[in-house]
């Protein structure tokens, strides 16, 4: 009798263990990303694969690419919206001893010379997004993906900004710094 009920109770703790055991692995395979084409042919909306406070920050530069009418969103629009809208980053720059006011100040007179040079210019390329945009936004991917993140956040933004936007670079040889040093 006790050995019927043995049996039964590990009959019973195995068909959970294969259960729970399929389960995992299938949920392993769905949240696992795996790139089969180059990233710039993934044609799929952007919003998924960026976290909340990205998605954000992205939402803001292209809104605000329109009002100023820049033919294009790059990556310092990018920069100056993760910057304005994400005060708990200061510690990287800090880290880095660089001055986030001064970094801010830095952007914002590269945006309105940038304002005031395209006044009446004409985007002939359909794209919204320029190079440098796309370069971070694919590079951030890259980041997210190799720290085994789902999204892409703020952090993997930075350092994709830190390796491609010229503003970021400007400031890194400015202060001696490398893309490594922002990591």
């Amino acid at each position: 009798n006790l050995n019927q009920k043995l049996l039964g109770l590990s009959t019973i703790l195995l068909v959970f263990t294969i259960i729970s055991w399929m389960k995992e692995s299938f949920l392993k395979a769905q949240m696992r990303f795996e790139l089969k084409v180059p990233l710039e042919q993934v044609g799929l909306n952007l919003a998924q694969f960026l976290s909340f406070r990205s998605a954000k920050a992205v939402f803001k530069s292209i809104r605000f690419a329109k009002a100023k009418k820049f033919p294009q969103v790059d990556s310092t629009i990018l920069f100056h919206f993760i910057l304005k809208d994400n005060k708990n980053l200061n510690f990287i720059f800090i880290k880095a001893l660089l001055d986030p006011n001064g970094i801010k100040e830095i952007i914002k007179e590269n945006l309105k010379r940038t304002i005031s040079s395209i006044k009446g210019s004409k985007n002939e390329d359909k794209d919204i997004f320029a190079d440098s945009f796309k370069e971070v936004i694919l590079e951030s991917l890259r980041i997210a993906k190799k720290r085994k993140n789902k999204k892409i956040e703020i952090f993997d933004i930075i350092v994709a900004l830190a390796k491609h936007d010229p503003v970021f670079k400007e400031l890194l040889i400015k202060y001696d710094l490398k893309a490594k040093d922002i990591e």
